[in-house]
């Protein structure tokens, strides 16, 4: 204990604690989430950028089919 302590807790010391930890732990919480948003925002413009790239390929193998008639 430092000079002037008297080693009693402070009122809703452990309640005010408490609500500390858990305000911290949303926080945490809602951070996380957003970055999970972000991540999957990108995974679906990837995914549809995929797509689109595979159906200007079948696009490019009917065309070369038409081609061979």
């Amino acid at each position: 204990m430092a000079a002037g302590d008297t080693g009693a807790t402070r009122s809703g010391g452990v309640a005010q604690s408490d609500s500390i930890n858990k305000r911290e732990k949303a926080n945490e919480d809602m951070y996380v989430r957003q970055q999970e948003r972000e991540k999957l925002m990108q995974m679906k413009e990837k995914l549809l950028e995929q797509q689109k790239h595979l159906k200007d390929l079948d696009k490019q193998i009917a065309d070369l089919g038409k081609d061979d008639k």
